[in-house]
């Protein structure tokens, strides 16, 4: 048996830095697959947030968590930041993760981006402009985003997902779910036809939680895959999971999560 000791934090104390390898380039090239489709916007971190606190995480473990497939990472960042702010000494790429798995013989097949579930955990967003609603030649502020704006605002750009690609390995990202989309009368009257109360009580709530049953899906979907695909109906391939928080946010909960669920571990 085994026990899972979950204890809230604010900011986690990140493990020991690890690696140190070349740089690759990350463009920003058209996407491919309609899970991260369009290019989301860049983080609006400053220059100290970045250098003083990003750059300091742990970027990766090469132990598994214990009976389970999930290695935990500090998301990868594209080279874009470093041109931003200036310095490689903090990098850490895809192409420099997957090499030092590579190196360890450790086989990498599905990561998932659990990035935008706790992205204001670590920095909240700056506030988004209130858009306004025209109503004849009179103009009203509405709390609602422009309907052109297909997605969430804490999805950000860390890297281009289609660089996991070049290494065989599946990207999934994970989103916060949707709210019901308020029509056009809606936001002339600053209302979403729906209980106000209901809406910002949903929207305060943590985010993983939310994903429970899609992360589940996923990691059980992918470990039958693999398995189906050996001889003995085994497999030594992992998955990656990294979030906004040094892989010790969202990502360590939706690990204790799928445990919980589905070998039964207990909590305390």
């Amino acid at each position: 048996p085994f026990i899972i000791n979950i204890q809230p934090t604010n900011q986690p104390t990140p493990p020991s830095s690890l690696l140190r390898n070349t740089i690759h380039p990350s463009p920003l090239p058209p996407m491919a697959s309609s899970n991260y489709t369009p290019r989301p916007p860049l983080l609006p971190w400053s220059k100290s947030t970045w250098s003083e606190r990003w750059a300091i995480q742990g970027r990766l473990s090469t132990v598994p968590i214990p009976r389970t497939p999930f290695l935990l990472l500090k998301a990868p960042a594209s080279t874009l930041y470093e041109e931003k702010f200036g310095g490689d000494r903090n990098m850490f790429t895809v192409n420099m993760y997957c090499s030092r798995m590579a190196a360890r013989s450790i086989r990498v097949g599905l990561v998932i981006d659990c990035t935008a579930l706790d992205l204001e955990e670590f920095e909240p967003l700056p506030e988004a402009p209130t858009p306004v609603a025209t109503i004849g030649n009179k103009k009203k502020a509405s709390r609602f985003k422009p309907a052109t704006n297909k997605l969430d605002r804490r999805v950000r750009y860390f890297h281009n997902p289609s660089e996991w690609d070049d290494y065989d390995v599946e990207y999934h990202r994970l989103m916060p779910l949707k709210v019901a989309k308020p029509s056009l009368s809606d936001i002339a009257d600053g209302t979403d036809g729906d209980n106000d109360d209901k809406t910002n009580d949903t929207k305060n709530e943590p985010l993983a939680p939310q994903v429970i049953p899609e992360f589940i899906q996923i990691v059980t979907k992918f470990i039958q895959k693999s398995r189906s695909a050996t001889n003995n109906n085994t497999s030594t391939t992992h998955i990656s999971l990294f979030d906004s928080r040094g892989g010790l946010g969202a990502a360590s909960y939706l690990a204790a999560a799928y445990m919980c669920h589905s070998m039964k571990a207990p909590v305390h």
